[in-house]
């Protein structure tokens, strides 16, 4: 099980989404089992919701989506689905291993469109914050070091069986 001071904080977001919230920790600790329970409290049934209120996207679909648009095989209108809910949920930001320019560039673009619209953004990272801002540079880290940040336990429940709905 999840710690309150993890959950509490985590709550209160949900609640009422604003800024950047970030969840980091070590795999298997529990961050994307509770980022897919806040979308599940925001967008409850995402098919019959129209707008959708949240988005569950993890890193490698969104710069999957990137370089689609850029080799023109895809539309905008695909990608922007990042931009357009109320609530982003980007998953397991650093999960892919190469972080070239083009990487760093979509995702700062990502972050910056969301903070500047001030649409609410949880992320969930394996990477420390000292790790975000060697992978991906000091603006990606400030903006993320600028919102609320949750450092979920050492331990994995993956394998222990703690995590429960």
């Amino acid at each position: 099980d999840l710690p309150e001071s993890v959950l509490e904080p985590a709550r209160e977001w949900a609640k009422n989404p604003k800024g950047i919230m970030t969840f980091y920790g070590v795999p298997g600790a529990g961050k994307t089992f509770l980022a897919l329970q806040i979308q599940a409290f925001l967008t409850p049934i995402p098919e019959l919701v129209l707008p959708i209120r949240s988005r569950f996207m993890t890193e490698r679909e969104y710069i999957k989506h990137k370089r689609d648009i850029v080799v023109g095989s895809v539309t905008w209108d695909i990608c922007k689905k990042a931009y357009a809910p109320e609530v982003l949920i980007f998953d397991d930001l650093g999960e892919c291993d190469n972080a070239t320019n083009f990487v760093i560039d979509a995702i700062n673009e990502l972050i910056t469109s969301r903070e500047r619209f001030q649409w609410p953004m949880l992320i969930t990272t394996n990477l420390t914050l000292g790790q975000i801002q060697e992978k991906f540079g000091p603006r990606i880290a400030s903006r993320i070091n600028g919102g609320q940040k949750i450092e979920f336990p050492a331990r994995d429940l993956r394998h222990d069986g703690s995590l429960k709905c």
